[in-house]
């Protein structure tokens, strides 16, 4: 995302850029979700502070009856398209109208539960979850959080009626079946992003602003199963990221506030490795992302910095 606008840059052909064709909703605040069955999502909110835009894109590179083509200068490059539907939804929590548009925040990106049958978006303390078909809603959770926004939201890969969330201080379980709209399981732990893993539905990665990540057992919280952790003695890092290998889940990566990059096999919580990102030093910017995959079993890290406008990719 750059000035709220989607580009697209396949890492075997870096100098190709995509980007989608002119939309006029394109100029407000958006977030983008990417999911690795090539589909994403976005919301954009509207000034109306009562409504919001909900657009569902699907990237192929094959072109349908109703697909738009992906825009890019690079004459050589291949094609690639994307189908779009929007829809407009009016938020029924009645807090919204007390609310001035500035005060708007979206905690995006938005999520999806795994097969897409909900999605969620949460504005001003306000859950809001969807029926991904009919754009009717679900429910609405009042979240108690610390700060503006939730610290993160994921649905659970085993039962998309269950969804987590955290506000930076306590991971929380709730049950959207639920009508008393308490949750369901409350977790005293410091927690800022989650993730969940597909290889066991009863296992999630939590990771915190001291550049900690836990791994944990639903069915057994009082203690986290492991603690990978980094040694740069940093209390307080808003902009510390980790990410898992999503073909084996066999490995993770995090990038420190000082550019270096551990990485940790899940199971033993062994570091495997721990390098600086090829990032020159006067580049002091902490919000440094890495990624991670897996090819033949072999970690594959790809990283980005946003004052170098570069991504790096390094087989390890």
């Amino acid at each position: 995302m750059i000035d709220y606008k989607f580009y697209l840059t396949p890492l075997d052909r870096p100098s190709s850029v995509y980007h989608l064709q002119t939309n006029p909703i394109d100029g407000y605040r958006s977030s983008f979700y990417f999911d690795s069955t090539e589909r994403l999502m976005s919301t954009t909110l509207l000034n109306d502070e009562n409504h919001v835009i909900i657009r569902f894109l699907e990237l192929s590179s094959l072109p349908t009856d109703d697909s738009l083509e992906m825009l890019t200068t690079d004459h050589r490059a291949s094609k690639y398209f994307y189908r779009e539907i929007c829809q407009t939804i009016e938020l029924s929590s009645p807090s919204m109208n007390l609310t001035s548009p500035l005060m708007i925040k979206c905690s995006g990106p938005c999520v999806y539960s795994k097969q897409f049958e909900y999605f969620a978006f949460n504005i001003n303390n306000y859950l809001y979850i969807y029926d991904c078909q009919t754009f009717q809603m679900k429910t609405s959770l009042r979240v108690p959080i610390r700060r503006v926004t939730l610290s993160d939201v994921e649905f659970s890969n085993e039962n998309p009626n269950l969804i987590y969330t955290t506000n930076g201080s306590q991971f929380q379980q709730w049950d959207i079946r639920q009508s008393n709209r308490l949750s369901s399981l409350r977790i005293p732990v410091q927690c800022s992003t989650i993730k969940c893993l597909r290889t066991n539905a009863n296992s999630l990665l939590t990771s915190s602003f001291d550049e900690r990540i836990q791994l944990f057992d639903l069915r057994q919280t009082r203690k986290p199963l492991t603690i990978y952790g980094i040694s740069s003695n940093q209390a307080n890092n808003p902009h510390f990221t980790f990410t898992i290998d999503n073909q084996t889940e066999e490995f993770i990566a995090a990038c420190s506030q000082y550019h270096l990059v551990h990485l940790w096999e899940l199971k033993t919580g062994r570091c495997l490795n721990r390098l600086r990102c090829p990032i020159p030093s006067h580049f002091v910017h902490t919000t440094t992302k890495s990624s991670i995959n897996s090819i033949d079993r072999i970690p594959r890290l790809a990283i980005y910095h946003p004052e170098y406008t570069r991504l790096n990719r390094i087989d390890i």
